[in-house]
């Protein structure tokens, strides 16, 4: 049986976008993290979608833990355009 996921209810998607990122979100309290969950979570607190505070207590996040996901998908986004300059 599939677990449902219940909605962001502090902000309603005002924007396809904005539901696109409250549907790409984990089920709250998730103990497994792969890198796809993290960076929704970190995409909708920066979208305005999720606060920050909401995530915290949703998913059980030191501030610590958040920034450290923000700043792997930060290097990421470096090192990717990094070889798109190499190569384009």
């Amino acid at each position: 049986m599939e677990k449902s996921r219940p909605a962001v209810t502090m902000q309603n998607a005002s924007s396809q976008s904005e539901h696109l990122i409250i549907t790409a979100l984990p089920p709250a309290h998730s103990r497994h993290w792969i890198p796809r969950h993290k960076k929704a979570v970190v995409e909708a607190v920066h979208a305005g979608v999720l606060p920050l505070r909401e995530a915290m207590r949703r998913y059980d996040l030191s501030v610590e833990e958040f920034v450290h996901w923000e700043s792997e998908f930060a290097q990421k986004r470096i090192s990717q355009g990094s070889r798109q300059l190499a190569y384009g």
